[in-house]
């Protein structure tokens, strides 16, 4: 049974892949299922829901109260849940999420899904995912793959104007391996900046635009590593 869950597990779809659909692809409810079939696979099947934590924006505080967060999850997904949320991440968001990697040191696969805010409300909400980003070489030393989507509709709402910061965090993750993102845009351009992470192997991009919208990010992002 636990070369049976090991196997599922392996062949789960990374939660950063699983953005579009809304984190959803069945594994979950198959292990809870699992767990209630006999009392001999409950542990088997609640041991392989562990490592994988998928929280909205809204529930962090939850989330860093629960039996669930610890130093056992190594993939995590941020997200800002697009039926319910305004898009705003406030202050409180990014001290909430400081807390939450704090306690999940090991996560080696991290995603960032966040929404344009109300016209009416945007506050410091840019600067914000930018601190939020920020975090994640300061609290997770070993993270390999980042998946970093800004929602746009249909290329009607504004990109996220804030690769300049993108651009100062990456040079702090060594280990980085795979960057993934959509939807962000070039702000100030510094001159005198490190290299790209020599560890790098793999760009994606969602769609054409986002190369267009970001010449000099993709231009540093893809020069000789030092």
């Amino acid at each position: 049974l636990d070369l049976v869950v090991d196997r599922m597990v392996a062949d789960a779809t990374p939660f950063g892949v699983l953005i579009g659909r809304q984190y959803y692809d069945g594994l979950e409810q198959n292990f809870w299922a699992l767990s209630r079939v006999h009392r001999a696979w409950t542990a088997p099947a609640q041991r392989a829901l562990r490592p994988r934590a998928r929280v909205a924006l809204d529930f962090l505080d939850r989330f860093l109260l629960s039996p669930l967060c610890g130093p056992w999850i190594t993939e995590l997904a941020v997200y800002a849940p697009t039926e319910t949320s305004t898009g705003l991440i406030t202050d409180e968001h990014v001290w909430l999420l400081e807390c939450v990697l704090a306690r999940t040191p090991h996560v080696r696969a991290f995603s960032f899904h966040t929404l344009p805010p109300l016209r009416t409300a945007k506050g410091n909400h840019y600067a914000n995912i930018a601190r939020c980003v920020e975090l994640v070489p300061k609290y997770l030393p070993s993270v390999e793959t980042m998946w970093l989507d800004h929602d746009i509709v249909n290329n009607k709402t504004e990109a996220c104007p804030m690769l300049e910061n993108l651009r100062r965090t990456l040079v702090q993750m060594p280990r980085l391996k795979v960057l993934s993102m959509k939807g962000w845009t070039d702000g100030l351009i510094e001159e005198n900046i490190d290299s790209p992470p020599p560890s790098l192997q793999e760009i994606r991009l969602a769609s054409p635009r986002d190369m267009e919208r970001a010449k000099a990010f993709y231009g540093w992002l893809l020069c000789p590593r030092g």
